[in-house]
Formats: structure tokens, C-alpha cells, sequence
């Protein structure tokens, strides 16, 4: 989920697995697998929007795993009373925090993450001159731009 998305074409970009985005290009319908680096550079003039790139934190990571069958036959009783509420993050699939790492910044506040990493983002309002950062993925996932 693409929240912001404002870059000079061509002089400020992300780099998401070596394909570049930048101006009117940003990383809609990307899917990036665990592992990936993402960079942002950019150059000494224009300044525009920036980004802040989000995840759903209830979207599936990829591969679903496959459905377990029971080893044990049912019990004839509950064997505890139900909670009144859920409990916790969702389970399966992927957690609810920790989809990305920042694992370099210049200067060092040009990006950082946010929402327990489910976030990463240049800052609130025009991104700076001479950016640079890099972002690692923790878990496969897929982007969004609105």
C-alpha cells in the first residue's frame, strides 16, 4: 500500500530488485520476496513528495501453507472455556509487524520505519536533496499504490 508516492523523474528513485521507479512509475502491484533490498536515492536540486510504502498487515504471505488434518479424534467435551475475544496477532500467513528493515540511512533520519515495520517511509512532506537509503524485506509480500 503505497500511501505517498512523489519523486522527480528520472533524478530521485527507488530501486525495488534492480527496476527503478521514479515520477508517474512507482512499485503498483510489486511483489517483493523476503530478502529483496530496496534503495532510495536522491540527487542535489527538485524535492517532491517522497514516499511512505505500507503492507496490510492481515495479507497472506506467499506460499499459503496447506491446511493440517487432525491427529486425534475430537473430544466429546470442550476441554476449555472460550475466550471472550481474540487474543494476539493473526496466525498463519504473515505477522501483523516486522515486513521491513532499514539497514542504511544518509542522512541518518532519510528513512525509517514505521506502524512496527509494516512501514517504511522518507519523512512527512518533501523528501531532502542527496538522499540515500536502503530497505531490506523480512517477509514476501505484495505492493500497493492507491
Amino acid at each position: 500500500d503505497v500511501r505517498e508516492w512523489g519523486t522527480e523523474a528520472g533524478f530521485d528513485q527507488m530501486t525495488i530488485a534492480a527496476t527503478a521507479y521514479s515520477g508517474a512509475s512507482s512499485p503498483q502491484g510489486v511483489t517483493v520476496q523476503a530478502g529483496t533490498s530496496i534503495s532510495w536515492v536522491t540527487d542535489g536540486t527538485v524535492t517532491g513528495a517522497g514516499f511512505t510504502i505500507c503492507v496490510d498487515p492481515y495479507v497472506s504471505c506467499y506460499p499459503t501453507p496447506a491446511p493440517t488434518q487432525p491427529t486425534a479424534a475430537p473430544t466429546q467435551l470442550p476441554t476449555a472455556a472460550p475466550t471472550a475475544a481474540p487474543t494476539g496477532v493473526p496466525t498463519g500467513g504473515c505477522f501483523a509487524s516486522g515486513f521491513f528493515q532499514v539497514t542504511s540511512s544518509t542522512p541518518s533520519s532519510s528513512c525509517y520505519t514505521t506502524n512496527d515495520g509494516t512501514c517504511f517511509t522518507d519523512g512527512v512532506g518533501n523528501h531532502g536533496n542527496n538522499e540515500a537509503c536502503s530497505i531490506s524485506v523480512l517477509k514476501t509480500i505484495p505492493l500497493d499504490v492507491r
